[in-house]
């Protein structure tokens, strides 16, 4: 998963998490991504740039017309680097990985609600994660002694 939103909801919605797990791949932004695409693939690169859940259930449903290339999903990222709608936070911010904390302030009744959402799914999806590990750790120690 790419990012925070993408896990929550994919974790919440079933059918939003078929998308995600029928998807290529999924990686938070990068520039290097298209190269990634041509090299591997030798494809033209189809930006969308809808937002998540949006961007990914649009995919889903474009793939099947799709003759050639490849779609990412690039969420807000057209937005912060045109500065056109939004706007990044300041350097300092990004280097503290405090930017949800910027977007809270400029949109508090949307961030707050993908905030309350992530914070209500993370820990049980930790826990679970930190569950399987352990079993799997315990399960390979147990076939090699």
């Amino acid at each position: 998963m790419a990012d925070g939103m993408e896990m929550n909801t994919a974790n919440r919605d079933p059918e939003y998490l078929k998308v995600v797990n029928g998807s290529m791949f999924s990686i938070c932004d990068s520039s290097w991504v298209p190269v990634y695409v041509k090299c591997i693939y030798g494809a033209k690169v189809i930006w969308v740039a809808l937002g998540a859940p949006k961007q990914e259930r649009f995919m889903n449903m474009l793939l099947p017309y799709l003759e050639q290339g490849v779609m990412i999903g690039v969420g807000a990222a057209f937005k912060f680097y045109s500065g056109t709608e939004e706007s990044r936070c300041p350097e300092w911010m990004q280097k503290a990985h405090l930017e949800f904390v910027y977007r809270i302030m400029q949109d508090p009744k949307k961030q707050l609600k993908r905030c309350f959402w992530i914070v209500w799914t993370l820990p049980g999806l930790y826990l679970g994660e930190v569950k399987r590990a352990r079993k799997a750790k315990k399960e390979s120690g147990l076939r090699h002694p």
